[in-house]
């Protein structure tokens, strides 16, 4: 008997076996379908998953976990997809603690693309945890060839110093470098870390605003750090905190810092 006819009944099986087979999150005894799957993102991570129907007649589900912190900005980035998975805003959602929907997905940016950006405020815990990837436009006849990747930043930019006391005065400068309108929270800490006041700055598309911050009453005569929470995106603000120091017209520039990929 030939070896060819063979080969390719073996490779007919093999490609049975995987078409039928669901991505590692989904094959556990405790899967990633609800709110409670294990599968936590943390800043940097890049996933590749499938929506293949692995229980019955239902359409697959993807549940991500993820760590936030009080004065911080995320992002999360769908791309990558298939052509049957057609997701878009209603497919691509932050949830709630409670698994509630708590908003839709943007596609604005890039067809193919669907991109979730949110900020913090002084408590975390009470904004959502999770986001779900879900009803895919094939449904229950998506396989294993039909996938996406999902990625996750912390967006939070950081100035390490502005300086109100003595003769010096700092000045703000942000930019929103996108052609997106979005909200940009500067948040100022004491040099014990203690916060101080925020400010909130809504940006249009490429527009920039320029804060005097000795001119805000809890922030006179003080000095400390800065962080600016956002949903401009990862890398979505340019600019730096100037310190001004008027006796002698020497001015002292600190970049506005994300945080590493």
């Amino acid at each position: 008997m030939s070896s060819r006819p063979l080969a390719v009944l073996l490779l007919a099986a093999g490609f049975a076996v995987t078409a039928a087979r669901a991505d590692e999150w989904d094959e556990a005894t405790d899967r990633d379908d609800g709110i409670l799957t294990d599968n936590a993102l943390f800043h940097g991570s890049q996933q590749e998953h499938d929506l293949a129907r692995h229980i019955g007649p239902v359409v697959d589900q993807d549940w991500y976990l993820m760590g936030m912190q009080p004065f911080a900005s995320y992002e999360v980035v769908v791309d990558g997809q298939t052509g049957d998975l057609l997701l878009g805003a209603n497919q691509v959602q932050r949830m709630d603690v409670n698994g509630n929907p708590a908003q839709n997905g943007d596609v604005s940016e890039n067809p193919g693309t669907v991109k979730l950006k949110w900020r913090t405020g002084a408590v975390a815990s009470s904004v959502a945890n999770y986001v779900r990837v879900s009803s895919p436009g094939c449904g229950t006849a998506c396989d294993v060839l039909d996938r996406y990747r999902i990625r996750f930043y912390e967006t939070t930019y950081t100035v390490p110093r502005f300086n109100n006391a003595g003769s010096q005065a700092t000045v703000l400068v942000v930019q929103n470098v996108t052609s997106s309108a979005c909200q940009v929270m500067s948040a100022f800490f004491g040099s014990d870390g203690s916060t101080l006041t925020t400010h909130v700055a809504e940006l249009a598309g490429r527009s920039a605003f320029v804060l005097a911050t000795a001119t805000l009453t809890p922030l006179a005569g003080q000095s400390g750090s800065i962080r600016l929470l956002h949903t401009c995106g990862y890398d979505g603000l340019s600019g730096k905190a100037v310190s001004i120091e008027p006796a002698t017209g020497f001015t002292f520039d600190t970049a506005i810092v994300p945080r590493p990929r």
